[in-house]
């Protein structure tokens, strides 16, 4: 493991439910910390949401989990705006590991949030697009969804530009862990 992740497995108990926000630069570990997160969860039969900000990147997640995981019997789901066959099944709870853009996130919140009793780990990707302008609400109001429910999943942000960290960890009542130096180049 890289070194970040290692402290995130070792000291954060990222495999063992903490919530965390992780904030590093590129090339850190980050994603593959939110993996191993996920794959913990789908080895002891646990559902899984994997956030993500852009259609582009839920389709490479998507393709990228699913060559990976479903030979293991994992029943890997995307949903954007593009990309809709999956919408019931993730509405049902009939998936193991959604991939999902922030908005379509949230459509699921507002029709159901009782879908949360059913999942154990978000990990949202680029959580510092919560301080966008333009998009940075819809996350916002997932969150709170998330934060006023009576379910408590396993909240993993990743970002490499996050700015208040620590009142954005304080708030999600996550743990966290900020690097500053990139193992790689």
């Amino acid at each position: 493991l890289l070194p970040l992740q290692a402290v995130a497995v070792t000291k954060h108990n990222l495999l063992n439910g903490q919530s965390l926000i992780i904030s590093s630069p590129t090339s850190s570990g980050k994603t593959f910390c939110g993996e191993m997160a996920a794959v913990a969860n789908l080895f002891k039969r646990k559902k899984v949401i994997f956030l993500v900000p852009l259609k582009a990147i839920a389709e490479e997640k998507y393709s990228d989990f699913s060559e990976k995981y479903s030979p293991l019997d994992i029943k890997v789901a995307i949903s954007t705006r593009d990309r809709q066959e999956h919408d019931r099944e993730i509405e049902k709870g009939s998936f193991d590991l959604a991939i999902m853009i922030y908005e379509k996130f949230n459509q699921l919140l507002v029709k159901n949030l009782d879908i949360l009793s059913l999942i154990n780990l978000i990990v949202i990707d680029e959580l510092q697009m919560i301080a966008d302008p333009a998009r940075g609400a819809v996350l916002e109001m997932a969150l709170i969804k998330i934060k006023s429910s009576r379910y408590a999943p396993q909240i993993l942000g990743l970002s490499a530009v996050l700015t208040n960290t620590s009142q954005l960890a304080s708030w999600l009542e996550c743990h966290l862990l900020s690097e500053k130096s990139r193992p790689m180049e």
